[in-house]
């Protein structure tokens, strides 16, 4: 099978929506030829949202993944048939969860303990790190030259 084709790496709008060609179906997840969906990595969870399918009907995506070969499958709450391939789809994600996920974070201040984080000799090029624990875990780095 040929690895899925990521929209949302030529895309800077995030691209949110995509028409697709089912290619496979293995269990609760199908693979389509293109996606807009991110498979999660690098530390960022994988989008969610919706694929529907020609004849209508509509599958929950709750999670993405991709294989070794770089195919993306698509796992739905619901059975999946067989009958399903090579049917065409339309591929939304959940926008908002996209946006809040990608969007930077503010760092945590509150209960920040400073770190020296120099070595030998203290001077004029200190170094000192803040470090917060908070939802969502956050670091900030502070340096006085």
């Amino acid at each position: 099978m040929q690895p899925t084709n990521r929209l949302y790496l030529d895309d800077d709008d995030h691209c949110f929506q995509a028409a697709a060609i089912v290619v496979a179906v293995s269990g609760d997840s199908l693979a389509c030829d293109r996606t807009c969906f991110y498979p999660g990595g690098g530390g960022q969870p994988p989008d969610q949202g919706r694929v529907r399918l020609e004849h209508g009907d509509v599958l929950e995506i709750v999670s993405a993944h991709a294989d070794p070969g770089g195919v993306v499958w698509h796992v739905a709450t619901t059975g999946l048939s067989p009958a399903f391939v090579g049917l065409r789809a339309h591929l939304s994600l959940d926008r908002e969860r996209r946006l809040a996920l990608t969007r930077p974070r503010e760092p945590h201040l509150r209960g920040g303990a400073p770190v020296d984080l120099s070595h030998g000799e203290q001077g004029q090029d200190q170094q000192t790190a803040v470090c917060t624990v908070g939802e969502p875990l956050a670091f900030l780095l502070l340096l006085r030259v």
